[in-house]
């Protein structure tokens, strides 16, 4: 890899799974309750021209899981998440939203920006669950409830 989050190579259609590179410690989450450190707390980016919300959460305690649930393994302490929101998508937007208003309350933020940053280094329950797309050929984590701890 180039840098942490650049491929040396495109990812084509016809690459074996396997040969498809995986950052070290990011996993999918199964369904259940997390204790969760957003340690960089929320960011923008911007990939190939758009423009996200983005935050990784780093599981601190797993509260309750799926044994080894959808993705085949148990996740632990230590294994990481990230979740982006297309800035124009207004689904996005507002799951975006849901994710964040806990945090606005907690700390009585008014702004986007009051959020990004009072989420450093916080700790939050995240609850979710599996779903899988239209095609049911992959799974997501879908946030249900984030609780500030």
């Amino acid at each position: 890899m180039a840098d942490e989050y650049t491929l040396d190579t495109e990812i084509t259609e016809d690459m074996l799974l396997d040969d498809i590179p995986t950052l070290p410690g990011y996993v999918q989450l199964n369904t259940g309750a997390y204790v969760a450190c957003l340690e960089k707390g929320f960011e923008s980016k911007e990939i190939d021209g758009v423009r996200f919300f983005a935050v990784e959460c780093t599981v601190v305690s797993v509260e309750e899981s799926k044994e080894d649930g959808e993705t085949g393994k148990p996740n632990q302490p230590g294994d990481k998440q990230s979740f982006l929101w297309d800035r124009t998508h207004a689904v996005a937007m507002t799951n975006f939203k849901q994710f964040i208003a806990p945090i606005a309350q907690k700390f009585s933020c008014r702004t986007v920006a009051e959020v990004f940053e009072n989420s450093k280094g916080l700790e939050i329950l995240l609850v979710g669950k599996n779903v899988y797309d239209a095609k049911k050929d992959r799974h997501n984590f879908r946030v249900k409830k984030v609780e500030v701890i």
